[in-house]
Formats: C-alpha cells, sequence, structure tokens
C-alpha cells in the first residue's frame, strides 16, 4: 500500500511524528490508521529498517527526517478514516512498489520486504 503525500503528492508509506505515549510502534499503527484506514497488527514491535528524507517545514526551510519502518500484516482497510479526502491510496505488487516513490533510501528499504515477509510467514 502506498499513498500520496499532502503537500507534493508524491507515493508514500504511512508515517507520522513520533507521539510519545504510543511509542514507535504504536505511532506506525495509528498513521497508518489515520493517513491510509490500515487494520491490522505489526508482524513485530522492531523496526525493519529505517529512511530518510528532506521536508520542507515552515518558512519553506528543509529539515532532514528519519522515519523508522515497522511491517504490518493487514487486517482490512476501512471506506472512510480521518485523512480519506486528503490523499490518494493504491495497491502495488511489490516488486512495483519501490519504482514509484521518490526517495531511495525508501525505494530499497521496500525491495527487502518480499523477503521479510516470506520470513515472517514461516
Amino acid at each position: 500500500m502506498l499513498l500520496t503525500s499532502r503537500e507534493t503528492g508524491r507515493w508514500v508509506i504511512p508515517k507520522g511524528w513520533l507521539i510519545r505515549k504510543l511509542g514507535p510502534a504504536g505511532t506506525a499503527k495509528r498513521e497508518a490508521y489515520e493517513e491510509a484506514g490500515l487494520k491490522g497488527r505489526l508482524v513485530s514491535r522492531t523496526p525493519i529498517g529505517t529512511y530518510s528524507y528532506r521536508k520542507r517545514g515552515p518558512g519553506e526551510t528543509l529539515t532532514h527526517v528519519t522515519v523508522t519502518v515497522f511491517l504490518m500484516r493487514l487486517g482490512s482497510q476501512l471506506s472512510d478514516w480521518p485523512e480519506r479526502g486528503e490523499r490518494k491510496t493504491k495497491w502495488f505488487k511489490p516488486r512495483d512498489d519501490a519504482s514509484r516513490v521518490a526517495e531511495a533510501s525508501l525505494r530499497a528499504l521496500l525491495r527487502r520486504v518480499p523477503r521479510l515477509v516470506g520470513k515472517s510467514a514461516q
């Protein structure tokens, strides 16, 4: 599942600022729901990796952001969610999703997902 960013419309994965009381894994689940309507369970509370990108902040300043990524086993995608009207979502075949994203480090991480899913299914 990829979704579009609100500012630029580029394909990304759900992500957001850390919510301390939820921790990194809990924040990941919350963001998947808020941004894409995804419900499910994390494969592990251990992240599968990180990627970095530059984000425009207030006043057009660029901020370096590092995103911690968790793998989620999908239960369902709801028909309505908080940011539904602000983003597009689309399902891609695993081998196709990486080519859709702009960030090289996210592409590399997405290319590893099929192997990771194979491991978690065993």
